[in-house]
């Protein structure tokens, strides 16, 4: 049997974690939006960049996992945790984030897709 390596895992907890910090950034943008900030281009241009960042970030994801042959073959989400079931050379695995424990991990995310240089 093979197992996922190590770099498998991280880009497996990505694209767990990555449409969540996208709508995490995009509601926040219209929140921005809709404050009345007199000076409010340069945060959203930060916001737009770090959106940019996770976009690009969930396309590499995405080019990983067919290069690697990893494929996620269920996907579940509620309001407890994130569960992946995915194929990875052959062999299914699964995957479970309980979004209590995730939220130091996606708040290290988002301050690295911000800018703040926080090794992930």
């Amino acid at each position: 049997m093979v197992y996922p390596t190590s770099e498998d895992l991280q880009y497996v907890k990505k694209y767990a974690f990555l449409p969540l910090i996208y709508a995490v950034f995009s509601r926040d943008q219209k929140f921005i939006e809709s404050s009345g900030i007199k000076t409010i281009k340069p945060y959203i241009e930060w916001m737009n960049g770090a959106i940019q960042r996770v976009g690009q970030d969930w396309v590499q994801t995405k080019k990983f996992f067919r290069k690697n042959g990893i494929k996620v073959i269920c996907e579940q989400r509620d309001s407890h945790e994130i569960t992946l079931s995915y194929l990875c050379r052959g062999y299914q695995y699964t995957a479970h984030y309980p979004l209590e424990f995730s939220r130091i991990t996606v708040e290290e995310m988002m301050r690295t897709y911000l800018g703040d240089r926080i090794d992930v």
